[in-house]
């Protein structure tokens, strides 16, 4: 068995290859949906924002280059008028800079195309995201619960699992309006004894606007992501 076999034999033991194999072809056009690559090295990188490994995403690329015919955000408007085929989209959000230094390699390696969803706010003023802020919060909290105080409809138990502490902590985040969600972010730092994160740690966490147009120039399409 050949290296390329055994790839696809890892990729089938996540589930999307033997997926793949079994659906026949569809009309329109299936979309895989990445966000972050690699492994979490950062203290304000979010664990579960990670997609793939670098190996992993290789494994993947490797199978859909054999397998399907993967389509850029440019000629997915053509794509969706086409007969049955087995036509898949390339997507990975919000713009970190894992996606230039990790994924944009591995695509040119494979030869595929992928649109990149930025979150302009981030390239223009680097900071560390709320999302990331917050799940840095609730596992670095030196404290077992954090007390409702208005904020929450309950308290949030730390001492267990905080990685469902931190998904209750950011679905309230998502509930508020956009208005109160600064003073949210501030109460929060002082119930869990954190403080804010420091911008300054989010130098490198973003892609630059140079590697967007290099990326560009080198066939990925770019837009903005849902509201």
């Amino acid at each position: 068995m050949g290296r390329a076999d055994a790839l696809a034999g890892a990729l089938d033991r996540t589930g999307l290859g033997a997926l793949l194999r079994r659906v026949p072809a569809w009309r329109g056009v299936l979309v895989l949906t990445y966000h972050r690559v690699g492994r979490p090295t950062g203290v304000h990188d979010h664990p579960g924002l990670f997609s793939a490994t670098e190996e992993q995403l290789d494994e993947q690329l490797r199978f859909l280059a054999r397998n399907v015919e993967v389509v850029s955000g440019d000629e997915l408007p053509d794509a969706l008028t086409q007969r049955r085929g087995r036509r898949v989209a390339l997507t990975f959000d919000d713009g970190y800079r894992d996606n230039y230094e990790l994924a944009y390699p591995a695509l040119r390696a494979h030869g595929l195309p992928a649109t990149f969803f930025l979150a302009t706010g981030f390239i223009d003023r680097p900071r560390v995201a709320w999302w990331d802020e917050i799940s840095w919060m609730a596992r670095s909290s030196p404290r077992d619960v954090i007390e409702a105080d208005g904020w929450l409809a309950a308290p949030v138990p730390l001492g267990g699992d905080r990685q469902a502490a931190d998904w209750t902590l950011v679905k309230r985040y998502w509930s508020l309006p956009q208005a109160r969600t600064e003073a949210y972010l501030e109460w929060l730092a002082e119930a869990c004894a954190t403080g804010r994160a420091d911008p300054a740690a989010a130098a490198s966490t973003w892609m630059t606007w140079e590697m967007v147009h290099e990326m560009r120039a080198g066939g990925m399409t770019f837009g903005a992501p849902p509201p």
